[in-house]
């Protein structure tokens, strides 16, 4: 079900704006990049910018949400995000434990539930545990650590809201941080929503990312390909050190270095390029009867009905092919062809084609030389054709009732 009039937004362009990039209007995003909800980066750059808005909005109390396309990313974005509030003294660093994928977790983490657990009520009478929950951990105890669950965001500031009471979760090796989350993770509105944007995603993933918010909704975009190519030879620094001095020098107060252009940092492009690409990938599935009617309307397509013609009477062909090798083969050499006379019967089938004679072919080039000593005798005479045949051009095909082999059973 659609709403015809969006509701969670504040601001009235931001309505307007929500619908026509749901329909794939890609002028809303001019009405998006006006209001500076648009940000493109190179994606080192960008990865860094959304981590920074993301703590920003952290830091002032807001409910955020941060989502990203796959959790590859999502993983790395939460370790920046982790770091930070680690320097920042929201998380406590000394003491963590081991959860998926070999991250940490600390007190002050916020991680993400894989798993339901009927046997846990999450804070609130007759609440369970359900797979996707997100929880701050408040402390870590010998069985496992204690946390506490967000519930809905002040409506009148948009302050994030915790449950009054704390539980134990033993079950948390398996959670993931939940700094950044996929699209399929978020779920319900918050205050401010960060959407990172790499240029692969989907209309219908973009629009769901990006109407998370109910005040703001931000778009970072990967200005240049993810993974650019390099023909440079040779050894080069790994990219986290890049990072580690980014972050250095930020927390030092000093300006970032400038990136210098070549062939690992590409000419840009403009971000809201990259998102009407993006609005232009239709990635929604069809209904089941949306797909049987367009497998009935194929159903007469000549693609589909030459593969049909093909599996229908290959065996056939290929059987005649044989027996008008075999016919022609001398006594001695008859007993068995090897697998490699498939390739022999398409040659005859290219020389058939060609207005050729088949049984003619196959006959003069048996008869050229003599096979005496030759270990694949469908190769040999494979090779022998194909010097003539492989010049010459197809004629005019004829009817299709003209093409059907002769069959031993008629009613096949």
């Amino acid at each position: 079900m659609r709403l015809a009039e969006p509701v969670r937004f504040t601001a009235e362009w931001e309505r307007r704006a929500s619908l026509r990039l749901r329909q794939g209007d890609a002028t809303a995003l001019d009405d998006y990049d006006q209001h500076g909800r648009i940000r493109g980066a190179p994606p080192d750059e960008a990865m860094d910018q959304v981590a920074r808005a993301y703590v920003a909005s952290y830091l002032a109390g807001r409910d955020v949400i941060l989502t990203a396309a796959d959790w590859a990313r999502c993983r790395e974005l939460s370790a920046r995000i982790r770091d930070d509030l680690i320097h920042l003294g929201l998380v406590d660093g000394r003491r963590s434990v081991r959860i998926a994928e070999g991250a940490e977790a600390s007190a002050g983490d916020l991680i993400i539930c894989r798993q339901n657990d009927h046997a846990i009520e999450a804070g609130e009478p007759g609440r369970a545990l359900a797979n996707g929950d997100i929880l701050r951990i408040e402390a870590i105890t010998g069985p496992g650590v204690m946390v506490r669950r967000p519930i809905d965001p002040d409506p009148a500031t948009g302050q994030r809201r915790f449950t009054t009471q704390a539980f134990p979760y033993p079950g948390y090796q398996s959670c993931d941080l939940a700094y950044a989350v996929t699209g399929h993770s978020a779920q319900g509105g918050v205050h401010t929503g960060i959407t990172l944007v790499t240029g692969s995603e989907d209309r219908q993933w973009l629009y769901s990312a990006m109407t998370r918010g109910t005040e703001n909704n931000m778009a970072f975009v990967f200005a240049t390909p993810a993974k650019p190519a390099d023909p440079q030879p040779g050894t080069r620094p790994a990219p986290d050190l890049d990072r580690y001095e980014r972050a250095r020098r930020e927390r030092h107060g000093l300006l970032p270095a400038q990136l210098v252009s070549g062939p690992a940092n590409p000419d840009p492009q403009e971000q809201i390029a990259v998102l009407a690409g993006v609005l232009a990938c239709d990635g929604s599935q069809l209904s089941a009867s949306e797909t049987r009617t367009r497998h009935l309307a194929n159903a007469d397509h000549l693609g589909t009905l030459n593969a049909i013609w093909t599996a229908e009477t290959g065996d056939a062909q290929d059987s005649r092919y044989r027996d008008l090798v075999l016919a022609a083969l001398p006594l001695q050499y008859r007993p068995g062809l090897s697998h490699q006379a498939k390739w022999l019967f398409r040659t005859l089938r290219t020389a058939e084609l060609a207005g050729l004679d088949p049984a003619e072919v196959a006959r003069s080039a048996i008869e050229a030389r003599d096979l005496a000593g030759a270990r694949d005798i469908a190769s040999v005479v494979d090779a022998r054709i194909r010097q003539d045949v492989y010049p010459l051009l197809p004629q005019p095909p004829r009817s299709w009732s003209e093409r059907v082999p002769v069959l031993a059973d008629p009613e096949r």
